[in-house]
């Protein structure tokens, strides 16, 4: 298992983005932006 971290910014925003890879292509992506409602 595989993690990888990113971390985009959009204007004054910035979006945390943690993508797991399960084995050769199975990939789920968690994007989440701290302080939008």
């Amino acid at each position: 298992m595989k993690v990888e971290l990113s971390v985009e910014k959009h204007g004054a925003s910035v979006e945390f983005r943690a993508s797991i890879v399960h084995g050769l292509d199975e990939v789920k992506t968690i994007g989440f932006m701290p302080g939008s409602s």
